[in-house]
């Protein structure tokens, strides 16, 4: 189990058009993406490429209303980005489980468990 801390963007909400059409992440996006690798040292490089059962336990800073749908691309992609996982596909991430523990305020994150299926 790991964690991280703070709030988690949602990745799709927190993209910038170009001119040319193109989108982009948001620096407040790519902030965040460069805090969590931070985070999350010592995970890089696993390259589990196997089914796993994942599990999301959201503590959220306040009572805003929030997709965590979108939350969790951000943190899948997070784990693709740091290559703990090779990739976010369903033969890869074949079980989720998503849960909304509430607010605190005090210590806002997302805690995380990863698991091989049998």
């Amino acid at each position: 189990m790991f964690e991280l801390k703070g709030r988690i963007p949602s990745k799709k909400n927190s993209r910038i058009t170009l001119r040319n059409g193109r989108t982009i992440p948001s620096k407040a996006y790519t902030e965040w993406h460069k805090i969590a690798e931070e985070q999350l040292i010592g995970l890089e490089n696993e390259g589990l490429d196997e089914p796993l059962s994942i599990r999301y336990d959201f503590y959220l800073p306040d009572r805003r209303r929030t997709d965590l749908s979108n939350k969790i691309e951000s943190v899948n992609d997070l784990l693709v980005d740091i290559g703990f996982i090779t990739d976010d596909n369903a033969n890869i991430l074949s079980t989720l489980h998503v849960y909304y523990r509430g607010v605190d305020k005090e210590n806002p994150r997302c805690e995380i468990g990863v698991s091989k299926q049998s």
